[in-house]
This record gives structure tokens, sequence and C-alpha cells, in this order.
């Protein structure tokens, strides 16, 4: 099961580029790597094994303060 996450809360224009890319990059990039393993790995073993990802439930409801979190879970939904 894979259920990473990372957030940061504030006005856009308050958070750091920095904080912003790293929480890109966790919520994000690590859904595609875990994607790509383990699927791969599930076709070699043609087993009856499952994968689980986790979203988050913020993608259905506003979310002051936290639009890129959200448009990172929103990418977690659209890809699972």
């Amino acid at each position: 099961m894979n259920n990473a996450g990372l957030n940061t809360r504030g006005y856009y224009k308050d958070l750091s580029l920095q904080d912003e890319f790293e929480m890109v990059v966790v919520n994000t990039y690590s859904y595609v790597l875990m994607e790509e393993f383990f699927l791969k790995d599930l076709e070699k073993r043609k087993s009856r094994s499952a994968y689980i990802m986790v979203s988050s439930g913020i993608i259905k409801s506003p979310a002051p303060y936290d639009g890129v979190y959200s448009a990172t879970k929103h990418f977690e939904r659209v890809i699972i």
C-alpha cells in the first residue's frame, strides 16, 4: 500500500519554491515510481496480489491554503 504525502499550507505567495517543489516531487513522482516498480513485479509473478494506492479526499472539497497540495492529490487520483 502506498500512502505517501507531504503538505505545505499557507498563502501561495508566502510559500517557498523549494517547499512547493519538494511537495510536488513526493506527492507525484513517488506514485509514478511505485507504480512502475510494483506493476512490473505483479506482472512477472502472475499472482493474485494487489497493489493499493490511497489518495486523499481533499480533491472533493474546497481546500483554502492547500492549492498545490490539492493539485498533487488530484494527480494521484487521475493515475490510480
